[in-house]
Parts: structure tokens; C-alpha cells; sequence
């Protein structure tokens, strides 16, 4: 699509300057000209508001360009804004001038995706850029979107789920989606998991049975997605398995003895954060 560009930014906590784990992510898209951030975070300990920044480095100092605030509901939040891409939120910046994105909790801990490779360090909080106008307001707020359509949207496994041909092979009840695919809609995936589509084991499962599956676990909290290969529990297969990344077996039917039994055996899809 002529003048659309589209990026994902993973989001990391920092604890006093030092960057910790993976909480979310960002999508950033432009069109012509307009500038459109979509966030996903999840952090439990968080109740209150926080502000959003895309933030630009002067003179060495980071100063944030306020986008609004992103509220937190059962430790997830959800935020979508739209502004000009060449003056962000009124200001003298374009997003050609944008270093990263900071969501602000206190000094001691924030959280940040850096674009420029370059550590986020707040010596005194964020400066922010002055602007005439007021802060942008989100296109939709957390608290007006449902949470399954813009998910969908956002969640590149979830738009798989939504248009891919069904199919449930288990007896229980323990995942909530499951979608036929083929090695090459694993393109469609996050980048980290583009690995798996020239997985040796993943291949020869394929070229078996012709199919995998995407699948998504039930926990409405916490869902957690997988990529399985079809096959049938050996010993002499869960060791290949797991020397190829995937160390669960989930069987079509439950039995204390699995020996023998056709399931699949999964990958987690670990860069997506719930």
C-alpha cells in the first residue's frame, strides 16, 4: 500500500534505569499523513493511570511528547491514538524525529521501547515538549473498545483465529480456538516465530499429515498461543520434539498413559504478551 508503513515495538519494563522483562507492545502505522499507535501492556501491579509518550532526545536529555493516558483494567491496558505525523500532538516533531515510546509510572519505574537502539534513562522524570494544544485524546478509549475487537486487530494470532478454517481435535475444553495453517501462514506471525516455518520437525510433521494447528488456550486472563504439530507420543519422538522447541504433547484424548496416542505436539508463541 503506497505511503503506509507499519512497525511492531516491544515494551519493557525499567526498574531504576535498568531494563527488565517484555510487558507489551506497541504498533506504530503511518498513512499519508497520519500517524496511528496502538498499544497492548500487561502489568498486574498497576492500577492507576499512566501517562503516554512518544519521546525525542535533545542535547542528550529525552523529551516526551504527551499522546494522553492509558488506564489499566485487571492489570491489562489498551490505548489507541491518532495524530498528524509530521507535527505529533501539535509539536514541531514528526515521527521521523521520534526516538521510542515511554509510559510513565513514577521515576523509579517506567516503561519504555526504544527505537534508536540507545537506553531509556529518566534523570528527573520525562521533560515534556511544549505544545499550544491540549493533549490528544485517544481515538477510542480502553474503557469505550471491545477488548476482542481491537485484540483482534492488534494480535497478529488473533487475526489467524478470526479467518482460518476451525478445527477442534480434543476431547476437553482447555483451549478456546484452534485453526488449521500451513508452514507458510506462520509469515503471518510475529517475527520471532518465523523460525519455526524451516523447523526440521515441524516440516516432517507437516509433510505426514499436511496440516498444523494455531491454538489458543482458554485461561480468559491469561491466554497463551501455540503452534502444534501433528504426531503420535514416543519416546524416541519427544526427545526430537523438544530438541526442535516443542516440549509439549497435548493428546486428542486424555489418558494416564499417552503412549501411542496422535496429538500435537506445541511450540509456545512467546513473544506475545497477554
Amino acid at each position: 500500500m503506497a505511503g503506509y508503513k507499519r512497525w511492531i515495538s516491544y515494551i519493557y519494563s525499567y526498574e531504576n534505569g535498568e531494563k527488565k522483562q517484555n510487558i507489551g507492545y506497541a504498533r506504530i502505522e503511518t498513512r499519508d499523513k497520519n500517524l496511528k499507535v496502538t498499544i497492548h501492556i500487561n502489568v498486574l501491579s498497576v492500577n492507576d493511570p499512566m501517562k503516554v509518550y512518544l519521546y525525542v532526545r535533545e542535547n542528550g536529555d529525552i523529551k516526551g511528547i504527551c499522546m494522553g493516558e492509558i488506564v489499566l483494567k485487571n492489570g491489562v491496558g489498551e490505548a489507541v491514538y491518532i495524530t498528524d505525523a509530521q507535527s505529533i500532538a501539535d509539536s514541531t516533531y514528526g515521527i521521523g524525529d521520534v526516538c521510542g515510546l515511554i509510559i510513565f509510572h513514577n521515576e523509579g519505574r517506567y516503561f519504555g521501547s526504544e527505537w534508536d537502539d540507545r537506553p531509556i534513562i529518566l534523570a528527573n522524570g520525562v521533560e515534556r515538549v511544549h505544545v499550544d494544544k491540549k493533549e490528544i485524546v485517544p481515538e477510542e478509549s480502553a474503557e469505550d473498545v471491545e477488548i476482542c475487537s481491537l485484540y483482534e486487530e492488534s494480535n497478529p494470532a488473533e487475526k489467524l483465529l478470526s479467518e482460518y478454517p476451525r478445527m477442534y481435535p480434543f476431547d476437553d475444553n482447555r483451549m478456546q480456538s484452534c485453526v488449521r495453517i500451513e508452514p507458510q501462514d506462520i509469515g503471518r506471525l510475529p517475527i520471532e516465530a518465523w523460525s519455526y516455518a524451516n523447523n526440521s520437525f515441524l516440516l516432517h510433521g507437516y509433510y505426514s499429515y499436511r496440516h498444523l494447528v494455531l491454538m489458543k488456550t482458554a485461561d480468559p486472563m491469561h491466554p497463551a498461543y501455540y503452534i502444534g504439530v501433528p504426531g503420535i507420543y514416543r519416546n524416541k519422538d519427544e526427545f526430537m520434539a523438544k530438541m526442535f522447541g516443542f516440549e509439549l504433547f497435548k493428546p486428542m484424548s486424555e489418558k494416564e498413559d499417552m503412549s501411542g496416542e496422535f496429538g500435537y505436539w506445541c511450540a509456545p508463541i512467546t513473544d506475545i504478551v497477554l
